[in-house]
């Protein structure tokens, strides 16, 4: 078996599993209660990334809640070198006919 193989596998389960907690055709008011009036649609990005160390050492237990999050882990991603990248699956909902 190649574990490169079955890390990326892994990587794209766990991102299919992430796009499909929000689905195509939810009732979005029901999604976040802090949108302004007026917002029919959401675009969901899933990124999943695989590298050697540590995405961002500083932090015991990364979860990211707000743009503040999102901008650090954006920032570490940013930063790793391609020699240290083993992989990077990028998914979005919603899909349209001819996305790839």
């Amino acid at each position: 078996d190649d574990e490169g193989r079955e890390a990326g596998a892994a990587l794209q389960r766990w991102g299919i599993d992430a796009q499909a907690k929000w689905g195509d055709g939810e009732e979005w008011g029901k999604m976040d209660k802090r949108a302004p009036s007026g917002v029919t649609e959401y675009f969901v990005v899933t990124l999943c990334m695989s590298c050697y160390g540590t995405l961002c050492p500083e932090e015991q237990d990364l979860k990211v809640r707000n743009t503040t999050g999102v901008k650090k882990v954006l920032d570490a991603i940013s930063g790793v070198q391609v020699d240290e990248l083993m992989q990077l699956d990028v998914q979005w909902i919603p899909e349209e006919e001819g996305d790839s």
